[in-house]
Parts: C-alpha cells; sequence; structure tokens
C-alpha cells in the first residue's frame, strides 16, 4: 500500500467510453513515493481512497499500519451493510448474508468476508456503496458534500 500527498487537479469526462480521468499533482517531496508508478502498465486497477488533508482522519490514515487500514475499511464495510439494510428494510445480519452469497458468486471471496485483504475490504466497501447509490441516488449526492 502506498500513501502519499496529492492535490485535486482537474476532472474530464465521462468521455466515450464512459469513464473518466481525474488527474492529481504531487508534490516533488513526495516523488519518492511515485516511482513504481513509472513501472506500472497501463490499465491496472487500484482502489484509491482520497481523504482532506488536515483532517483528523488523514492524520491518522497517514501513520496506520497495513493492518490496522485493513481493519479501517472493514468497519467501513460493515457500517455500509447496515446502511443498505436499513434502505432495504432487512435485518443487519439479513443483509450481510446477502453481501456474502453476491461476494461467493461473484468469486471474490470462497467462504467468509475474513478471506479478504485491504484491497478486498475497499472492493467490496466500494460495491456495496454503489449498491446504495442505486437504491438512493440521492445518497450520491451526500457523499461529495
Amino acid at each position: 500500500m502506498i500513501k502519499f500527498a496529492a492535490q485535486f487537479n482537474k476532472c474530464n469526462g465521462p468521455d466515450g467510453a464512459l469513464q473518466y480521468k481525474v488527474e492529481f499533482t504531487v508534490d516533488e517531496s513526495q516523488g519518492h513515493n511515485l516511482d513504481w508508478v513509472m513501472h506500472t502498465r497501463k490499465g491496472t486497477e487500484f482502489v484509491i481512497t482520497m481523504i482532506e488533508s488536515g483532517s483528523h482522519e488523514a492524520q491518522q490514515v497517514m501513520s496506520e499500519t497495513p493492518e490496522e487500514s485493513r481493519m479501517r475499511l472493514k468497519r467501513r464495510m460493515e457500517a455500509l451493510i447496515s446502511e443498505l439494510a436499513n434502505l432495504t428494510g432487512k435485518s443487519a445480519k439479513e443483509q450481510r448474508e446477502l453481501v456474502k452469497q453476491d461476494l461467493i458468486a461473484k468469486g471474490i471471496i470462497k467462504e467468509s468476508t475474513n478471506e479478504l485483504d485491504l484491497v478486498g475490504f475497499g472492493r467490496v466497501a466500494e460495491i456495496v456503496q454503489n449498491t446504495i447509490n442505486e437504491i438512493n441516488p440521492q445518497n450520491e449526492d451526500d457523499e461529495h458534500d
């Protein structure tokens, strides 16, 4: 996992493939964190978490270990599943089981979310967030405020 500070520069899109291009500027002092980018293949996918600099959460995230990050994303996933349960009128337990079955069907897990690593929890949180946004499009607007 790589952590570095960057400034948002611009966003273009959607293009013909309905994709967006988001551009960030990275200060020279952070450049040593980006050497690996030069050797990354075009099209490689990443899970990216953006946290506004100067916030308490940013200070915490920049100093946490990968295992602490994994647990933070696990808690985020669990909170999103509870939010989805509220929207669907199901109990949290029922909703967790439905999400688990969906993840098994997609081949993300074999039996349990305990199999997930840092990237896996981030990916599942994104899947659940997208489901919430499909059910409640207003929620997507709230997310960016």
